[in-house]
This record gives structure tokens, sequence and C-alpha cells, in this order.
């Protein structure tokens, strides 16, 4: 049983992105979420059941009802989506070693370096 159930706690009727993100994963709705990550779903899944007209603007944030929240999370876990992409279809490469580059013998500085590979003034002949 979820934890905000078993608390005995009563259900909110409307919470802002962050909040139903918090909630989603005491529900057990979720294994895990953030509100950027409801905020994504919301935007690009044809299937997001909280329309325009339900959202509600509160102070500087927007809200939205819990029940709407709640079935499509409900709905989606019956749909067999628990988590984002999902898991991979084909095993990951290796990534490749990277090649380091082999150091100096004489470990000189920068300055010392440069200073002592300027060209030398010839003496003069004469």
């Amino acid at each position: 049983m979820p934890k905000a159930q078993s608390e005995g706690r009563k259900e909110p009727t409307m919470v802002t992105f962050a909040k139903a993100a918090e909630l989603v994963v005491e529900y057990g709705l979720a294994p895990s979420m953030t509100a950027e990550g409801l905020r994504k779903i919301a935007r690009t899944d044809p299937n997001w059941t909280v329309s325009e007209e339900d959202y509600e603007q509160v102070a500087n944030a927007r809200s939205m009802p819990w029940a709407l929240v709640k079935r499509y999370f409900e709905l989606r876990s019956e749909q067999g989506f628990t988590r984002g992409r999902g898991p991979d279809k084909q095993p990951r490469r290796a990534k490749p070693q990277r090649k380091r580059r082999a150091q100096p013998a004489d470990r000189r500085s920068n300055k010392e370096a440069s200073d002592n590979d300027k060209p030398r003034a010839q003496p003069s002949q004469g």
C-alpha cells in the first residue's frame, strides 16, 4: 500500500508540478520523477490527461488537479509503461580507450622551455 494512503492523509486536490512529482513517487506510481520530467510529459505525451483548461495559476506556479495526474500514471502503468525510454534494445558498446600522450623526458616548466628554445645571437666575427 502506498505510504501516503497508509498514513491516512487526505489527497490534495490541486498540486504544482513539483508536488505532483513528489506524490507520484510517494504513491508508487513511478520509481522516480522530477518536476521537469513531469513538465516534459505534459508537453510531449498526447495521452496527458490534464487539459489546458484544468491548469490554474497560483502565485508564480501552475497547479493542476491531482486526480487527473494520478489517473494518467495509473493508466500508464496498466499499459506497461514503467520508466522513461525503457530498457536498451541492444547491448551498449564499450567506449574506446583514449591514448595518452607521452610525457617529455625532462619536465621543464613552460617558461624554462621557451627561454632555452629561443635562438641565440651569434657572436660577431671581426
